[in-house]
């Protein structure tokens, strides 16, 4: 039901407002509708006499394996259409939404210059998503497959060109930097879903990206490979996909970079308020520069390549991680990042949230030692331990890597009666370790053989203690080559940092530069039977990529 004004007359506001619209009561000129309306420009949409009516989402059980892409639109568009479907529900509803923490996750991978940037709203429903783009600075274009809601969309934003298509019939002279297809793509079927995103890559300039969001259903007997297309109670379409099932798709596609995939696996304000079982699945997709486009940067063996990314630049690290199929292992904090550090934590897991590789964490170790003899030192050491594993936790990290904290003084009884303490801490702080199910790594730097680390390891005896062999440390700091450190790690070597330098100095330099060759070292870590991560520990992005093109002309990666 629609009533034009003046053909309404404003009552009273209620409490429920939007960044869109507000909830009142109305009259008509003939009796008064004690019943609920959103307010858009000039027109009354109604939400429904019982409004308790309007809030529940139940799925059929009958599923549509079979269905056709033109069968499915159907469905889609009766559906929005208010005259013969749920389209003023679903409007009143979408005028209430708030997207704006989702608009500033797809932004932040847009060019910094709004006035210069192409955004395409592809399914953009009532339009309250242009005229936020369009209120920012951006160019926006879109499209929607309901005639009904492009015409509200009109509407609310004249002037801006937005065509009747679907996702596989869009077409467009212009390319994009961005493509928002929030809660659109999910009413594609899987017969046309492939088609239908490398039609919007397509579309995309070299770099651009496309930002999207999906839904599975939460239920662990359903199968992973394969969602399925289903109907809900008021007879609209869905597609609920699955992660795995979309990274086959990905797979196919040649000319896209997965930048994130991520799936909350629970209610957040992409849920309506009853879909109490189903997931948001995001994803972000980057079309590839053809003329710079290189292919991931693969270890052979049983090698997981990563690269050490500080915190401030963790943005620009884990897109080019993600890009070329190398994990991050996050840099330890520096004294700004403690003072404000539940914004650090909070930072960095809005980060890498989707981050489709693995993650590590470097916990602190300048002016740390937990065993220290000073009660204050070991308090805060341990403090800064704990934070660690925050962190770690925040962001889905796998391992966290630890220094010894010991410093040798050339006294034989302070190193074993160091080392008896350590043992002793390790093994009552591995427990919260083992609680998270993260692995905690020691790492060689002032030592001068494995036994003093291995020692610990071995006494503590838990899967969740592990070694790690940090390269440039142990040419500075031991007279054992790199190959006798690994054959003294051996079954507990988890991670290795790979850095170079000459000699004297940990200067963390990028290969082929320095005085050591370690293509017998790592080929002595192939032979071993676990995965070990091979940081780049190296001084920036552009170290990464010399120590990756010196490693591929040794063979050791594709």
């Amino acid at each position: 039901m629609k009533l034009k004004a003046p053909d309404y007359v404003e009552l009273n506001k209620l409490d429920e407002q939007s960044e869109n619209c507000a909830a009142v009561e109305v009259m008509t000129k003939e009796k008064r509708l004690p019943n609920f309306f959103a307010i858009g420009g000039n027109t009354a949409i109604l939400f429904g006499a019982n409004r308790g009516d309007y809030t529940t989402e139940e799925w059929y059980e009958d599923e549509c394996e079979n269905i056709t892409e033109e069968e499915a639109a159907k469905y889609v568009k009766k559906y929005y259409d208010p005259a013969k479907g749920d389209g003023e529900y679903y409007i009143s509803r979408h005028l209430n939404q708030d997207t704006s923490r989702q608009r500033e996750d797809f932004l932040s991978y847009l060019p910094s210059k709004p006035e210069k940037t192409e955004i395409l709203d592809a399914g953009c429903g009532t339009g309250c998503v242009i005229k936020k783009f369009i209120e920012a600075g951006y160019r926006v274009s879109a499209f929607d497959l309901s005639t009904d809601l492009v015409e509200l969309s009109r509407e609310r934003n004249p002037g801006v060109k937005i065509d009747c298509k679907s996702f596989k019939n869009f077409k467009s002279d212009k390319k994009f930097d961005g493509i928002w297809a929030r809660n659109s793509l999910l009413h594609v079927p899987k017969c046309a879903l492939k088609e239908s995103l490398q039609n919007m890559v397509d579309h995309l300039k070299d770099g651009g990206i496309l930002w999207a969001t999906m839904k599975r259903e939460i239920d662990e007997k359903a199968d992973e490979a394969r969602g399925r297309d289903v109907l809900n109670k008021r007879k609209l379409f869905f597609n609920l996909v699955t992660v795995k099932e979309l990274q086959n798709i990905f797979s196919e596609m040649p000319d896209v970079e997965v930048v994130k995939i991520s799936d909350s696996q629970k209610n957040t304000p992409d849920n309506y308020k009853k879909e109490k079982d189903l997931s948001v699945i995001t994803f972000v997709l980057r079309k590839k520069d053809a003329k710079n486009s290189a292919p991931p940067l693969n270890f052979k063996g049983r090698f997981v390549p990563m690269v050490s990314a500080p915190i401030d630049e963790m943005g620009k690290y884990a897109q080019y991680a993600a890009a070329n199929g190398l994990g991050v292992e996050i840099k330890t904090p520096k004294t700004e990042h403690y003072e404000n550090f539940e914004a650090t934590v909070e930072k960095l897991a809005k980060v890498l949230e989707g981050f489709p590789n693995k993650i590590s964490v470097h916990a602190p170790f300048f002016d740390i030692n937990p065993v220290s003899i000073d009660p204050e030192i070991r308090r805060i050491s341990r403090k800064r331990f704990d934070q660690a594993l925050e962190i770690a936790k925040a962001t889905r990290a796998a391992t966290v890597n630890f220094h010894t904290c010991h410093t040798s003084y050339k006294l034989p009884a302070h190193d074993k009666k160091t080392q008896s303490d350590l043992i002793e801490f390790w093994k009552e702080y591995i427990k919260k370790f083992e609680e998270a199910k993260i692995t905690a790594m020691l790492e060689n730097v002032l030592e001068t053989s494995p036994e003093f680390i291995q020692r610990i390891v071995e006494e503590v005896n838990s899967p969740y203690l592990q070694t790690c062999l940090d390269t440039g440390h142990a040419i500075v700091n031991s007279p054992l080559s790199p190959e006798e450190w690994t054959e003294g790690f051996k079954n507990s070597l988890r991670h290795m940092h790979l850095h170079n330098n000459d000699g004297k100095n940990d200067l963390h330099t990028p290969f082929p530069d320095g005085i050591a060759d370690f293509c017998n070292m790592l080929n002595e870590v192939k032979k071993l039977e676990q995965d070990v991560n091979i940081v780049f520990e190296v001084n920036g992005l552009e170290d990464v990529k010399q120590s990756a093109e010196a490693f591929s002309k040794l063979g050791l990666i594709v």
